[in-house]
């Protein structure tokens, strides 16, 4: 048996006010909510998860009635934490006919997964309806798993990506006709970057389709420059499925561009401006 280094008491008061829904009735609530794929969603506890995968009952006879039967409910729950083998617990508790139900006379226990044949007899509409039964548990459980870890992925990623790896991803684009690979990596050319970019969405290796929103700068329109990016983010880069990044710099007609300002994320706002033309002339 592995040896469980938490006290079995606290888990169980964990495990029994984590039923989903109907948290009044504590471990019965597993039971009542069979049908909710809620119930094979892992549950965090410390550095570690407790989950639910098992969940079987056997009806049995009341010698002390010939009216009431009770079911025997049986309860597994895998407890996965870091750097240590996964450690299985059951629970076992009774419920009856007539709606009530006892846990008190098993305590949560350590035990060990194995395999088993056994010869059941059953017609094939009983076959069948187990079958469906067993298969659509399975799929609630691994659908529960697999979004409960995207929900984990996704948390463990960054709201958005930051300027700076932009820019580094950015300038890779322009690297192969670059001498010294490494130091454009670190610094990138906008004197290029900032005309790469059109209304097309273009594709950046790691990063994800770029557009061009917005360039300002040129003969007439003042010293002031700017290009602003739209980045459609690759899943997995970040928990953002879109930004908007600005390069800003200058413009002087003598020489051009200098694009020397900062890289930064920024937002697009609506703003009402007042401009003045002229009227109309009403002279006849």
């Amino acid at each position: 048996m592995t040896i469980i280094d938490v006290d079995l008491v606290v888990m169980a008061r964990f495990l029994r006010d984590s039923a989903p829904a109907w948290r009044g009735h504590g471990w019965y609530g597993w039971y009542n909510t069979r049908n909710d794929p809620d119930i094979w969603l892992p549950r965090e506890i410390g550095t570690g998860t407790v989950q639910l995968v098992a969940l079987d009952t056997n009806t049995v006879e009341d010698p002390a009635s010939e009216f009431r039967e009770w079911s025997d409910i049986m309860l597994v729950f895998r407890w996965d934490r870091p750097d240590a083998d996964p450690v299985y617990l059951r629970k076992i508790g009774r419920y009856d006919s007539f709606g009530c139900s006892d846990w008190s006379k098993f305590e949560l226990t350590e035990v060990l997964p194995w395999e088993k044949t056994v010869i059941r007899y059953a017609t094939t509409r009983e076959w069948e309806a187990s079958e469906a039964a067993e298969s659509r548990v399975r799929s609630q459980r691994e659908e529960a798993t697999a979004a409960y870890l995207e929900n984990k992925r996704r948390e463990a990623l960054p709201e958005y990506l930051d300027p700076r790896a932009v820019e580094v991803l950015l300038a890779a684009m322009d690297d192969e006709d670059d001498e010294d690979v490494e130091e454009r990596s670190r610094e990138p050319y906008w004197g290029n970057l900032a005309w790469e970019f059109s209304s097309e969405p273009r594709a950046v290796p790691g990063l994800g389709d770029v557009t061009s929103v917005t360039f300002h700068g040129g003969e007439g329109q003042g010293d002031y420059a700017e290009v602003v990016l739209k980045v459609v983010f690759l899943d997995g880069v970040c928990r953002a499925t879109e930004a908007y990044y600005r390069k800003q710099g200058s413009y002087a007609s003598f020489d051009g561009f200098y694009w020397d300002g900062d890289f930064e994320r920024v937002e697009p706002r609506q703003k009402t401006i007042t401009v003045y033309e002229k009227t109309p002339s009403t002279e006849g």
